[in-house]
């Protein structure tokens, strides 16, 4: 009787004791889950992507509070742009099973089969920022980039209307540039007759290179009438636009990130394009975890926001930008 009253009482201290890790885990509101979600930029020296990764490390530390989960960030890529290692890295994160990737791939058609090899795998894959459509993944979030393209070229042909202008670009691969380059060129060609492309100069994502390349153009054409950045490399550093004197030569650049803010404010660049990092990371993360829980999820081309930041409304736009990144 009295070994029968024990292994009561044990029982009863077991289960309270499982309902106390129950609750210390979160219970109903998510067990104590654990998702490791792998976010793959094109390339770790390039600087636009850190704010994704702030956000999308914001992000999954909201998820955890909120939810009572676990949501690990693996953030991961090649040192520089490297299309094969890319795929590799991707699909070494499909071999240890994450519970979702999102990348942006350096050239779509090198990514396609490791994405696939994930998808086949069962695991969850979007892009962001730079697209692979023809794989498997199941979204991409980021900007239409032949609108940004257009933005670009019309901002600045109804500055100048007339002229030679030069545009910068990154790899020759990536498909977001492609498109970008397109848009800024076609729509020159068609509402700005008057506006001759001498050529586009590839800087292969290489901040050095992007500067250098803005001065030894500059320098062989004269008469250059405007820059068109389709990427802001060379901005990310200081003194780029020495070369250019800015009441003959406008600049437009996309990316308005804090480097690039005394551009403007020089009057050595006429407008930023900001694109929508913040979503970069906060898409990616909320995303593959809707993938990952079987909810309903967003798919297909999710387009990010695009803002031109002037002069004019920089000072609003750096508030925001504080608020997100803080000093950064």
């Amino acid at each position: 009787m009295v070994r029968e009253e024990i292994g009561m009482r044990n029982l009863v201290l077991l289960a309270a004791a499982s309902l106390m890790t129950a609750g210390c885990d979160g219970g109903s509101a998510g067990g104590g889950k654990k998702y490791r979600l792998a976010i793959l930029p094109k390339m770790l020296n390039n600087p636009v992507f850190n704010y994704g990764q702030i956000a999308a490390k914001a992000t999954a530390r909201e998820i955890e509070k909120q939810e009572g989960v676990k949501v690990e960030i693996l953030w991961d890529a090649p040192p520089t742009s490297n299309p094969p290692q890319q795929a590799q890295i991707l699909q070494s994160y499909a071999d240890q099973k994450v519970d979702g990737i999102s990348v942006s791939a350096d050239d779509a058609a090198t990514l396609k089969k490791a994405i696939d090899y994930a998808a086949g795998k069962g695991i969850p894959v979007m892009t962001f920022d730079s697209d692979s459509p023809e794989s498997k993944r199941r979204a991409f979030f980021g900007t239409d980039d032949t609108e940004c393209g257009q933005r670009l070229a019309r901002f600045l042909g109804k500055l100048i209307r007339k002229g030679k202008v030069a545009i910068q670009s990154g790899t020759t691969s990536a498909p977001n540039l492609q498109a970008r380059v397109k848009g800024a060129k076609d729509t020159l060609a068609k509402e700005f007759p008057e506006i001759q492309v001498v050529d586009v100069f590839y800087c292969n994502d290489d901040l050095a290179k992007a500067i250098s390349d803005i001065a030894s153009v500059t320098k062989a054409h004269p008469d250059l009438a405007g820059w068109i950045l389709v990427g802001g490399w060379a901005l990310f550093g200081q003194k780029a636009l020495d070369p250019i004197d800015p009441a003959k030569t406008k600049v437009v650049s996309c990316d308005a990130l804090r480097p690039m803010w005394p551009y403007l404010e020089s009057g050595k660049c006429q407008m930023l394009l900001a694109q929508d990092l913040w979503g970069w990371g906060e898409q990616s993360v909320r995303i593959l975890k809707d993938m990952a829980d079987k909810k309903a999820a967003p798919s297909g081309v999710i387009k990010g926001k695009l803002e031109e930041i002037t002069k004019e409304n920089l000072e609003a736009f750096k508030k925001t930008w504080t608020e997100r990144f803080g000093d950064k």
